[in-house]
C-alpha cells in the first residue's frame, strides 16, 4: 500500500476552468466595448466565484496514510489516527465514527436515490465492501462516498494496533479570509 493517497471529487476542476473562461470573456467583452467600471465588477464577480468553487469543490479531499485519515472540509481539517476510528459510514457522505463524535467529508457526498439504476450486478460481488453480501448505492464503488469507503478500509487493515490518539481538529483559516474576501467582493456590486 502506497504511503499517502488523496482523495477528491473528480469535476472541481472542470468548474473552475470553465467560470474563470466565461468570466475572461465577459471581461474582455466589456472592455473591448469601453465599459472600464464593468469590467472591474466582472473581476470582481469572477473572484468570488472562483473562492467558492476552490472552497467549497476543489479543496475539500480525505488523505489517507498509513497512521491517520484526515478529512479537509471548507473550514475545517479533522486529522483521526486509525486506531480511533470504531466506524465507517456512507449514508449522506463518507463519515469516519469515533468514540466521541463523527466526521464527515464533503469531498465524498453519498449517491442521489437515482444511483441505485446505476449499480450493476458486478458491483455487488466486491470483496472490499461489505461483509453482507449486499451493498447500498452509496457503498458502491461508482459513487464518491463508495470509492472512499473502499480507501479506507484497505488502509486500515495496515495500521498498527499501538496507533492511538486523539482526533485533532482545526480551522482552515485561509479559507475563512478568502470567503470574507469573496463576500466582500460581492458587496461591491451593491455599493457601486
Amino acid at each position: 500500500m502506497q504511503d499517502e493517497h488523496i482523495f477528491r471529487g473528480k469535476s472541481g476542476w472542470v468548474y473552475l476552468i470553465a467560470a474563470n473562461l466565461i468570466v475572461a470573456l465577459t471581461f474582455f467583452s466589456f472592455l473591448q466595448a469601453g465599459y472600464t467600471t464593468e469590467a472591474i465588477v466582472t473581476l470582481l464577480n469572477g473572484f468570488a466565484i472562483s473562492v467558492v468553487i476552490w472552497i467549497f469543490v476543489i479543496m475539500p479531499k480525505i488523505v489517507y496514510n498509513n497512521r491517520r485519515i484526515e478529512i479537509h472540509n471548507p473550514f475545517t481539517t479533522v486529522k483521526v489516527p486509525w486506531g480511533e476510528v470504531v466506524g465507517l459510514l456512507t449514508k449522506y457522505s463518507f463519515t469516519i465514527q469515533t468514540i466521541e463524535a463523527k466526521y464527515s467529508s464533503w469531498a465524498a457526498p453519498a449517491p442521489s436515490i437515482f444511483a441505485a439504476r446505476r449499480t450493476h450486478k458486478a458491483d455487488f460481488t466486491s470483496r472490499d465492501v461489505t461483509s453482507k453480501g449486499i451493498i447500498t448505492p452509496s457503498e458502491s464503488p461508482k459513487s464518491a462516498s463508495g470509492a472512499a469507503y473502499l480507501l479506507a478500509i484497505r488502509y486500515q487493515r495496515n495500521i498498527q494496533p499501538d496507533e492511538l490518539g486523539s482526533p485533532v481538529k482545526s480551522i482552515n483559516w485561509t479559507s475563512v479570509i478568502l470567503s470574507v474576501c469573496a463576500l466582500a467582493a460581492v458587496a461591491y456590486n451593491f455599493v457601486h
